[in-house]
């Protein structure tokens, strides 16, 4: 995996409570050996996660993800800019959902194997504990519990472009309330079927 470029920002929630504070980067994340550790392990739970594919729905207007999302892989807008809006997006369909709470949305584009990827994924933070290297003391830290990603979805760039389907792949939690549709429908995703439906498709 090589990143082109990554940013993250943050929305702050708590459940059952509709309100949703927005702190949004100035600037892109620098690609260094902690974004690819990152990159790396969100990618790989990721992987394992996958479970659903599908489409962006055609209706820009109400779903503007895409729309956003085109301008940004044609070059009229930076990632930074991009990300930004699709970050208020998030926040708007987050707010209406009771238990939904917040997270940090990461914006990851980057090549694997020839082919030009987005990610777009909620972080959540652990507490842990640490220790400070001057005074041997324990201390708590933070850290981002990529274990547990329950909202993400992939972008296969070439793929849309030729509008070959399936080229959006996403997590979908097998439950029966599931708290992480307005994920989905921030990204305008309402068109979807399982993995086990594609196999067929492919085996058929």
């Amino acid at each position: 995996m090589e990143i082109q470029e990554a940013v993250v920002h943050e929305l702050d929630k708590a459940a059952n409570i509709p309100d949703v504070v927005i702190r949004l980067r100035d600037a892109c994340l620098p690609i260094n050996e902690k974004l690819a550790t990152l990159g790396d392990g969100v990618l790989k739970i990721y992987g394992k996660s996958t479970n659903n594919y599908g489409c962006f729905d055609p209706d820009q207007e109400t779903y503007r993800f895409s729309a956003l999302m085109a301008h940004y892989v044609s070059g009229k807008i930076p990632l930074l800019d991009f990300s930004q809006a699709a970050s208020r997006l998030v926040a708007a369909t987050m707010g209406a959902s009771n238990a939904a709470t917040g997270g940090y949305p990461i914006f990851l584009r980057y090549t694997s194997h020839g082919r030009d990827w987005l990610l777009v994924a909620m972080l959540k933070l652990r507490t842990g504990t640490g220790i400070d290297s001057q005074t041997l003391d324990l201390t708590d830290s933070l850290s981002f519990d990529i274990s547990h990603l329950h909202e993400a979805a992939r972008i296969d760039l070439e793929r849309w472009k030729q509008n070959t389907q399936p080229y959006l792949s996403f997590i979908k939690r097998r439950s029966r309330e599931d708290v992480t549709q307005y994920f989905r429908l921030a990204l305008g995703c309402t068109d979807y079927t399982d993995s086990r439906h594609n196999t067929r498709q492919a085996m058929n």
